[in-house]
């Protein structure tokens, strides 16, 4: 009923509210806060199942925190999101990349390497040992030096391609453990979408580009974007960038090798670094929304004016935040 939007509407801001950093003003600029890069070395005796690199604002501070898990399954290098992770973070955040298999093999370019594994789908329980690991102890052991903190009842995930496969399994087995604020589907596949109960509510932005579904495809329907929008409910919103691939979102010798693998469609005369400007704003947009609270930062993901790209789709559903 319409009558209760605004109770909805002052329960997600109280939900939202404490002394974490708020960031104001254009997502598609970078954000005020140069960024450190941190590697936490996965440790067997201390309950860390993976490695992650982490990337935080080199400012004193109470920041919320982004789990992000890439394609492969996560054996993606953390490294080849480096452009956009450290861009999202600028905005005020901490993200976490969960890095599966460390490549020591320093002769191979890790991009190389990965492609050589066979990647495997982990159980989503590491995962959440991850979390909790990382909610124990990250601030106290290696952020503490830039006097960073992490508010985790601030917390999102974002991902890549099957690589989002682990959250949407976290949320199925837990949501209340996982406690997403809010979550940021990058080309997303998986084979769980379908599992999602529909009208779900966990707030979204889910991501998808015109090449990753042409020959050879790394997403096809319902298991894409799409589903997971058709699945969830208010606050979600759906967009599809034109004339972009799949691994338009990696860095440069990352992009090269699917590009010359021909792993997914690529197109080298597209413009990359406006598309990972792109993808970076439009997702700080979400987290900023959701996890620090400025709702107004959803009209550059919502509002095509604003949108610095052409768009192939673009729908959404933020009627519950007026």
């Amino acid at each position: 009923m319409d009558w209760m939007r605004p109770i909805g509407w002052i329960a997600f801001v109280l939900a939202t509210a404490s002394s974490v950093y708020v960031f104001s003003g254009n997502p598609y600029v970078v954000g005020p806060f140069q960024t450190v890069k941190t590697l936490v070395p996965k440790d067997g005796n201390n309950g860390l199942p993976f490695a992650a690199v982490v990337y935080s604002p080199l400012q004193t501070g109470e920041f919320a925190a982004i789990l992000f898990a890439g394609g492969l399954y996560s054996y993606m290098p953390v490294t080849g999101y480096h452009d956009i992770l450290s861009a999202i973070s600028s905005h005020g955040f901490v993200v976490i990349g969960v890095e599966l298999v460390q490549y020591p093999n320093t002769s191979t370019p890790p991009i190389q390497q990965a492609a050589q594994e066979s990647p495997k789908l982990e159980d989503p329980d590491k995962f959440f040992q991850e979390l909790d690991w990382m909610r124990g102890n990250l601030s106290s052991k290696y952020l503490s030096k830039w006097n960073v903190t992490v508010d985790w009842n601030h917390t999102g995930f974002s991902c890549h391609s099957d690589g989002c496969d682990y959250g949407i399994r976290m949320f199925l087995a837990n949501a209340t453990r996982a406690n997403f604020k809010g979550a940021v589907f990058y080309d997303p596949f998986s084979f769980h979408i379908l599992q999602i109960p529909k009208g779900s509510k966990w707030p979204s932005l889910s991501f998808g580009t015109q090449l990753g579904e042409e020959w050879p495809p790394c997403c096809s329907s319902p298991f894409d974007y799409r589903g997971i929008y058709e699945h969830l409910s208010c606050p979600r919103i759906l967009t599809n960038t034109t004339g972009f691939g799949h691994c338009d979102l990696l860095d440069d010798e990352y992009w090269t090798l699917c590009h010359t693998i021909h792993l997914c469609k690529t197109d080298p005369k597209n413009d990359r670094v406006a598309f990972k400007n792109f993808t970076q704003g439009i997702g700080s947009a979400l987290f900023v929304a959701t996890l620090q609270g400025n709702v107004s930062t959803l009209a550059y993901a919502t509002n095509k004016a604003l949108i610095p790209l052409p768009l192939g789709d673009l729908d959404s559903d933020v009627s519950c935040l007026k």
